[in-house]
């Protein structure tokens, strides 16, 4: 036997034809990873508001004290981006509530549609989190 190691296509040819193990999860599992998976976007969630809302205070202050025109428009270019970036977040990336009267496939169902709605907030953190910084940078 030689130790090199395959080819990257053998590999995912390997990966892909294994043998699945059959997972058995009840419905209350789901439901407890479910609703651990909601707390968490709960107090994420809950850290952005809290911060955005320091961060809006902050600036709102320093808004009102300064009294040069391009520093004032760039704090209210950064309080309008942050409060874009919470709406984002609130419409978005809100949790949904797991309905009590959910069978196994549709509470699993729900629970990959939450995890994928999560995951495609993520991928597109660039455009609606970090985008609205741009203008306040370049002001």
């Amino acid at each position: 036997m030689t130790n090199k190691t395959p080819p990257n296509q053998d590999m995912r040819n390997v990966w892909q034809n294994q043998e699945l193990e059959g997972i058995r999860m009840s419905i209350n599992e789901i439901r407890q990873k479910a609703g651990r998976f909601q707390k968490t976007i709960l107090r994420r969630n809950g850290r952005e508001y809290v911060a955005a809302l320091v961060v809006v205070l902050f600036l709102g202050f320093n808004l009102w004290r300064t009294t040069d025109l391009l520093i004032q428009t760039g704090f209210g270019l950064e309080i309008a981006g942050i409060l874009y970036v919470v709406w984002q977040l609130h419409r978005k990336g809100s949790s949904r509530s797991v309905p009590a009267e959910m069978g196994l496939a549709s509470c699993l169902e729900f629970h990959r549609s939450e995890l994928e709605r999560q995951r495609d907030l993520l991928r597109s953190v660039w455009r609606w989190y970090l985008g609205p910084w741009f203008p306040a940078w370049w002001s």
